[in-house]
């Protein structure tokens, strides 16, 4: 897969592997600087999309990992987003956690209602992350937009709960791949 059309195609593909293989080649390029913002915004919104409608647990994984890759270079809009706040409900707790991550990045304040109500949510992980996310929107409100606090050069888009979330061993994160730091310990991404 050598370019976005190419993998934007790949991502509809029948074969579970390879639309898994697509989403990871997605992340390849957002975290790059090959593409245009216009162009990040098309592949995550794609990603999204993938997300939404795929049952396989691991190719909605590979969407979630690509998506904070694009967050590491670039701000996106919480419109891209729209589509995952009616699913929240429904995602396993470690989905969740990335996926109020993935909104609590986008620093719009409009993203506190989807998050807000996960403040109280059963699941410590899921909690914490919630309280992440809407700390990361507030930051975003100062007279100078603060740089996302959440990003796989620090850690990862998450938590330190993460880490337990599944079967990776602790601070490493089940979807990312990457070590999790604290979330006392992690310093906001620079530009």
């Amino acid at each position: 897969m050598k370019n976005l059309s190419e993998v934007l195609e790949a991502l509809d593909a029948q074969d579970t592997r390879t639309r898994d293989m697509a989403a990871d080649g997605l992340g390849d390029l957002l975290r790059g600087t090959a593409l245009s913002q216009a162009d990040a915004e098309l592949a995550v919104a794609r990603l999204v999309a993938l997300f939404v409608r795929d049952a396989d647990h691991g190719v909605r994984e590979a969407t979630l990992n690509s998506i904070c890759e694009a967050f590491n270079r670039r701000r996106l809009p919480l419109r891209l987003f729209g589509d995952l706040v009616p699913i929240e409900p429904t995602l396993q707790n470690e989905l969740l956690v990335h996926t109020l991550c993935i909104l609590g990045s986008t620093q719009d304040p409009a993203a506190e209602e989807a998050i807000s109500p996960f403040v109280t949510h059963p699941d410590a992980c899921v909690r914490e992350e919630a309280a992440l996310a809407l700390d990361e929107i507030r930051a975003g409100r100062g007279p100078q937009s603060a740089p996302p606090i959440h990003s796989l050069d620090d850690g990862g888009c998450g938590s330190k709960c993460r880490g337990r979330a599944g079967s990776a061993p602790y601070g490493q994160s089940v979807l990312s791949k990457t070590t999790v730091q604290p979330a006392a310990l992690r310093a906001p991404r620079r530009h």
